[in-house]
């Protein structure tokens, strides 16, 4: 009988605890204590069926005193049992968020310290709080020797006041603030131009944390900045000293780009954006403007570049001439997306073989005078003999 009260407990135990479970809310003690009493009033009516005895008449005179003690003390021994299993569930949560924390603390420290760029950040007063490696090496020491120290205890006080001007600027704009710094690294000495963005940190509450800083080397970048300038300016002084210009047709917005030279040999203002194609027809005489047109349209419909003597009208009036070359240019599927070529002045050229072609003219008119001339003179002569000849006949 005892071993069936037992099973009988714990089945009951079991399924309150399952039901519990799967409520939004955790039990109370009076659920405890209903359970208690439940379990209780079981335990009375399996003694019921015990024979008469002494058990039987201990059970008849104090069942009371069984069903006042018993269900508080279950009630008692279950919030022990919940008790010791919040304890339970609350250190498992927390070892798993204090895990999950440093999981977090080293991939964020292993991320920094991957990073090429150099990264800190410092309190509001410029003390640094946190570095990466790669600033390590610019300072020459280790994280906890930067940290709790500023700028002035690295560098020298002109270029440390160049970096707190630009911590504060940040913090008074409240927003990334951008300049160009050249450094020395303290762990080998080389030097590298950097582009520093330095901007406010606050907490969610809004508070100002500090200044997070990155900066990574524009050195490369800066030459190359520079030689492509160089470049430019060569191609354009070339232009120029050629009188030849580029350009390029956007076939899908109608959109042209011209050199520099360019504007120079249409007469246009620099300062002004270069005509549509659709308004260009007004820098070429009409019959010019027709064969560019055609040319254009042939280029852009079959690939076919072009080569065309064109005669141009500027803004002043004046007339001139060009050599004209064009040439698709192909999208990653075949399809002409755009046109560009070169155009080079030859209005001198066009003006001295309209001279020479001229000057011929006048020489073949003289040429035909003189022969008519001579051709009469032949004729004259030759009346003059027959009627010589018939004369003295």
């Amino acid at each position: 009988m005892g071993i069936t009260i037992i099973i009988l407990s714990a089945v009951l135990g079991t399924v309150a605890r399952g039901l519990w479970r799967r409520r939004a809310e955790p039990p109370r003690p009076l659920h405890f204590l209903a359970l208690g009493g439940i379990v209780q009033l079981m335990q009375l009516a399996a003694f019921t069926q015990i024979p008469a005895g002494a058990g039987h008449a201990f059970i008849t005179q104090a069942w009371w005193v069984l069903l006042l003690v018993y269900p508080p003390a279950t009630m008692l021994l279950c919030l022990l049992f919940q008790q010791y299993e919040q304890r339970r569930i609350s250190q498992a949560t927390l070892q798993a968020a204090q895990a999950a924390a440093a999981h977090e603390r080293t991939f964020l420290r292993t991320l920094l310290d991957t990073l090429p760029h150099l990264v800190w950040l410092k309190d509001p007063e410029g003390v640094y709080l946190r570095c990466n490696r790669r600033f390590e090496a610019l300072y020459g020491h280790r994280e906890e020797e930067i940290v709790g120290k500023t700028d002035y205890d690295f560098v020298d006080p002109a270029l440390a006041d160049f970096f707190r001007a630009h911590d504060r600027k940040a913090m008074e704009r409240n927003g990334p603030s951008t300049n160009e710094e050249e450094v020395t690294y303290a762990s080998d000495g080389h030097r590298e131009l950097i582009e520093t963005t330095k901007t406010p940190l606050r907490d969610a509450d809004g508070r100002l944390i500090g200044v997070l800083g990155t900066a990574h080397d524009i050195t490369h970048r800066k030459q190359t900045e520079l030689e492509l300038r160089e470049s430019q300016f060569q191609l354009s002084a070339a232009q120029r000293i050629a009188q030849m210009g580029s350009w390029y047709l956007d076939l899908k917005t109608q959109q042209v780009t011209w050199s520099e030279a360019l504007y120079e040999l249409y007469g246009i203002d620099p300062a002004q954006s270069p005509p549509l194609y659709t308004e260009s027809a007004k820098l070429f005489t009409p019959e010019s403007w027709t064969r560019l047109s055609t040319a254009l349209q042939h280029c852009q419909e079959t690939g076919t570049p072009y080569v065309l003597e064109l005669q141009t009208v500027r803004e002043d009036g004046r007339h001139g001439w060009i050599l004209a070359r064009g040439e698709p240019v192909h999208d990653a599927h075949g399809a002409v997306m755009a046109v560009r070529g070169i155009v080079q002045n030859i209005t001198e050229r066009k003006h001295t073989e309209l001279e020479l072609i001229a000057y011929r003219k006048h020489l073949e008119a003289m040429v035909e005078a003189r022969t008519a001339e001579l051709a009469a003179a032949t004729e004259a002569a030759e009346a003059a003999n027959i009627a010589k000849s018939a004369f003295l006949a």
